[in-house]
C-alpha cells in the first residue's frame, strides 16, 4: 500500500507540474458559436441583481464549483486550504480530488482535511468509478464522506485517461452493475463526472436509471488530461487519443431530454458568459480548475480575486439580458 501510495504522490506532483508549464488545452472555444440575447435599454439596478442559487441544499453566491484540483503530494495541501478558504469566502462549492489514496494510506488524509474552514459551502469527496471494479465499496465511500464530513461525492469516470497513463486501472467491466448494487447503501450525494471527454448521453441515461441526477458532463477546454499523461509518456499515445472528446454543448443538448437528470457544465467554461450560455443550454452549474490552479498556489486572495471577477461578470451579463435573477427563460 505504502508503495502505491508513493507512486501515486508523484503522479500527482507530476500533474500539477505538467498543467502549470505545458501546452495541454486544445483551444476549442465551443461556446463562442452561441450569443446571448442583448437588451440596450434594461429595466434593471445592477446593483438588485441576484446571482445566488440553490444547490442540494445550500445557496452559492453564483452557480459555481471549484472543480477538482489535486491531493497528497508536497503542495497539496497549501492547494486546497487556500481553495477552501476561498470558497467560504465567496460562496461557491468545492470538489477535492480522487481520495482513493486516503483508503491506501490514511496519512495522506490532512490535505483533504478543509471542511473546518469551509463549513458553509457544498464540499465533495471524490474516488474514481473504476476503483468499484477493484477494491472500493459503499463502505469505503461512506468513510470517505464521513472523514471530510462532505456533502456527497464525485464517482469519476476517466477512461481514456487510465489507457493512457502509466499507472493505469483499465477494467471498466460490469460497473454499471457495480454501482446499482452499492448505490442504496451510499448515505449522500453522488455526482457523476467525466474527467475530460466528456459524457455521452447514453452513459448518462444508463446511469440515472440506477437513481443518480446529477451529472458533471466535463468536456475538458483548459486542461487535457490524455495531454498531461503524454507529456508524462513522452511518446505519442496521449496525443492519438486527446481528440476523442464530446464538446460541453453537445453533452448537455443530448442529455436535455433524460428525465428527471440535473446537469454541471465543466472543462468548457472558459469565461462567465459561458455560464449564461451553459445555463441556456439546460446546465444548473458550472465548474473549472484548471484557471485556478496558479491562483491557488499563490494565495487564498488570488482564488478569490478570480471569483469575485467572474461573480461581476456573471451579473453583468445578467444586466446585459434584461435579468433581475437567472430564471431558465433564455433559450439559445
Amino acid at each position: 500500500m505504502v508503495h502505491d501510495s508513493f507512486h501515486t504522490n508523484t503522479r500527482k506532483n507530476h500533474h500539477i507540474r505538467i498543467v502549470l508549464e505545458e501546452m495541454v488545452d486544445d483551444n476549442l472555444h465551443v461556446f463562442d458559436k452561441y450569443r446571448l440575447p442583448y437588451c440596450a435599454l434594461p429595466d434593471v439596478d445592477m446593483q438588485q441583481i441576484d446571482t445566488s442559487c440553490d444547490f442540494l441544499g445550500k445557496k452559492l453566491s453564483f452557480p459555481f464549483l471549484l472543480s477538482s484540483m489535486t491531493g497528497w503530494p508536497a503542495g497539496a495541501s497549501t492547494i486546497n486550504m487556500h481553495l477552501a478558504r476561498a470558497a467560504q469566502a465567496q460562496g461557491v462549492a468545492l470538489g477535492l480530488w480522487s481520495m482513493r489514496v486516503v483508503l491506501q494510506d490514511p496519512s495522506s488524509f490532512s490535505s483533504f482535511d478543509v471542511r473546518d474552514i469551509c463549513p458553509d459551502v457544498p464540499l465533495f469527496a471524490n474516488i474514481g468509478l473504476v476503483q468499484l471494479n477493484y477494491w472500493v465499496g459503499a463502505d469505503d465511500i461512506n468513510r470517505l464522506v464521513d472523514m471530510t464530513r462532505a456533502d456527497g461525492i464525485f464517482l469519476h469516470i476517466n477512461a481514456m485517461q487510465e489507457a493512457v497513463q502509466p499507472e493505469w486501472d483499465t477494467n471498466f467491466s460490469w460497473l454499471l452493475d457495480r454501482l446499482a448494487k452499492i448505490l442504496p447503501y451510499i448515505q449522500s450525494h453522488v455526482i457523476v463526472k467525466e474527467v475530460w471527454n466528456g459524457l455521452d448521453a447514453k452513459t448518462i441515461e444508463s446511469i440515472s436509471r440506477l437513481g443518480v441526477s446529477w451529472f458533471d458532463v466535463s468536456w475538458q477546454w483548459w486542461t487535457s488530461w490524455p495531454a498531461v499523461e503524454w507529456y508524462r509518456r513522452q511518446d505519442a499515445l496521449g496525443e492519438v487519443v486527446r481528440s476523442l472528446w464530446i464538446p460541453t454543448d453537445v453533452c448537455l443538448t443530448q442529455a436535455k431530454v433524460i428525465p428527471n437528470v440535473h446537469l454541471i457544465a465543466g472543462w468548457g467554461v472558459r469565461s462567465w458568459i459561458d455560464i449564461l450560455k451553459a445555463q441556456t443550454l439546460w446546465a444548473k452549474m458550472a465548474t473549472a480548475a484548471g484557471p485556478f490552479l496558479s491562483a491557488a498556489l499563490e494565495s487564498q486572495s488570488a482564488v478569490e480575486s478570480l471569483l469575485m471577477q467572474r461573480r461581476h461578470q456573471y451579473k453583468i451579463w445578467l444586466f446585459s439580458m434584461n435579468l433581475k435573477k437567472w430564471d431558465g427563460s433564455v433559450s439559445l
